[in-house]
């Protein structure tokens, strides 16, 4: 199920998923707009008044179980990482 990494690669994914998570929180917060998915989990947790974090959260594990039964050979370290991006610079 998951492929084992060196430390480069897993040091290379953390970094990229750490920026990307960063760039996100800051474009939300000073209002230059987020990518279509980001939007989506914002008007979700404005709407239902719960924290971003939450929503994402939920949202990604209902999206993480979906990919799990669909495709479990495509799923990798990253997989974990990249859903908690936004929870973690929110």
């Amino acid at each position: 199920m998951l492929k084992m990494m060196n430390n480069k690669r897993f040091a290379m994914m953390l970094i990229g998923v750490l920026i990307l998570g960063i760039g996100v929180a800051l474009c939300n917060i000073i209002g230059l707009g987020v990518d279509p998915f980001a939007a989506m989990n914002i008007g979700i947790s404005k709407t239902i008044s719960i924290p971003l974090g939450i929503s994402q959260m939920s949202l990604n594990i209902l999206m993480f179980i979906a990919l799990y039964k669909l495709s479990k050979q495509l799923m990798g370290l990253g997989t974990f990482f990249k859903y908690d991006r936004t929870r973690i610079c929110d």
